[in-house]
Parts: C-alpha cells; structure tokens; sequence
C-alpha cells in the first residue's frame, strides 16, 4: 500500500478563488492538513524499495513522486524527488509539523545498499502558496546526507524536478516543465562541522581541524527538468552534502522569502 502525507499551506486573505480541495485531487489522504483558504497542495507519496536501490533485498519504503497543485490554474504539477529517492526511509520519522512548520514534511532514512549504516539521510520538503496580488507558490526540497564513514564514499547528486530515472521509474508519469511560468534552482555543498565556531572536528588532512571545511558546487538554475541529475560525488569522511532546490511557478513577481521558515 503506498503512504501519502499531504501539506496544504494557509493563506489568511479572503481575496482568492475556492479553495483548493485535497480529496477533490488525491483522494483520501493519511495525515494531511486542510483549511478553508489553502491554495496549495504538495503530496508526497511513498511506494515499495525499487529492487535496483535494495540489492540486499531487505524491503522498505521510499519517496517515489510528488504531486504539487498551485494557483492560478490548480495544475496537478508531478516532481520527481531529487536524491532523497534513494533512501530507505525510517518508519518513525515520515511526518509534517512538530519541530518543524506546519508547511514542512520531515523524513530521515538510511542507504538501503549500505549494511553499516555511513550515510544517513534527512530531508525537509516545503510548500508556500500566494499572496492576494501575486498568484505565485513554490516547493522546495533540502536533503542532508550524512557521513560516519572514514573513508571516501562515491554518490550520485540529484535535484529535485530532474528527469526520472529510466532504472527507478520504468514507466514514469511526466509534466511538461517547459514553461516561461516555471523556474527552478539547485545549490549543493559539503561541509565538515562550522566554519564560525571552534568545535572538535574530525581530522583531515593538511587542515585546520579547530573549523570545518567547505566544497561549493557550481549554483543551477533552470527551466524545465532540473539538470543536476545523477552527478558522481565523492564525499569525505565525517562531511555532509547539502543540496537545496527551490520550483517556482506564477504569473507574479518574485518574493524573496527564507527557503525554511522555522526550520
């Protein structure tokens, strides 16, 4: 059976059309938020282990596609989850709210492939919707992917909006991202403890073990599939790598906001 969590972002203004209606897109969902003035839905569904992520053949779930509904027009939007598709995610840790907004799902996991359990998971999805002169909502997706290894581990580096994989997804369900109206961004990096305090860090090599360290990936912006998709990273021992994206669609100016409020 497949898992679904829905977030419905509130907007106080009376100055909208009918709201949107979850069940009128989705159906039944488990755990989803309603409220009289949503306007935008996000959907996240979560499906069995693809056999190619689980050589071990040790089952689980794992995020396999979102379905984003914004203003102005109500489009049911599929996004393909960026690497956080190739967690097993941990049955206790899959919800919204807490100790994050009520906007916001939080899953963590493991690497299904990875019997010593070096990279753990975590991932923040987040929906806004738009404001009364501004039909405009964005969804963003951080994924941290922790290291306790201490050795070098190569991973493949995705956003979220990229292209499905063939090998994940035989037969794929696919939105036309093409669209003067839609714009995304990835930024990713790995770091190693701060870079502001002096904390006890790992050892590395030919550095300062009193700050961490930094790897800045090239910034991507992008219309249509988001081109960050199935890029090789070796990432260091004790390090995370961080990859941020942000998929905006409206018709309005955009409002720069924090990507996680409260987070």
């Amino acid at each position: 059976m497949k898992a679904i969590l829905l977030l419905v972002i509130l907007v106080i203004s009376p100055c909208f059309a009918a709201p949107v209606d979850p069940t009128e897109f989705f159906g039944p969902g488990i755990g989803f938020i309603n409220d009289p003035s949503s306007h935008a839905l996000l959907q996240v569904s979560l499906g069995d282990l693809p056999p190619a992520l689980d050589p071990n053949m040790q089952g689980g779930k794992s995020i396999r596609v979102l379905h984003w509904v914004a203003l102005p027009d109500e489009r049911n939007i599929v996004i393909y989850p960026g690497s956080s598709g190739r967690l097993r995610i941990d049955q206790d840790h899959f919800h919204h709210a807490g100790h994050i907004s009520s906007n916001q799902i939080h899953i963590v996991g493991g690497n299904p492939a990875d019997v010593n359990s070096s990279l753990r998971y975590g991932v923040v999805y987040t929906v806004e919707g738009s404001l009364p002169d501004n039909y405009d909502s964005r969804i963003t997706e951080k994924i941290d992917i922790l290291s306790r290894s201490e050795m070098a581990i190569g991973l493949l580096m995705t956003g979220l909006g990229a292209k499905p994989d063939p090998v994940l997804y035989p037969n794929p369900e696919v939105f036309d991202l093409k669209s003067s109206y839609f714009r995304g961004t990835t930024v990713a990096y790995i770091t190693m403890c701060s870079i502001v305090l002096l904390a006890p860090c790992p050892p590395v090599p030919g550095a300062d073990a009193a700050y961490g360290s930094l790897i800045l990936f090239p910034v991507v912006s992008f219309t249509g599939f988001n081109p960050v998709y199935n890029r090789y990273v070796l990432l260091p021992p004790h390090t995370t790598l961080t990859i941020i994206t942000e998929l905006r669609i409206g018709h309005g100016p955009r409002r720069e906001q924090a990507i996680f409020p409260g987070f």
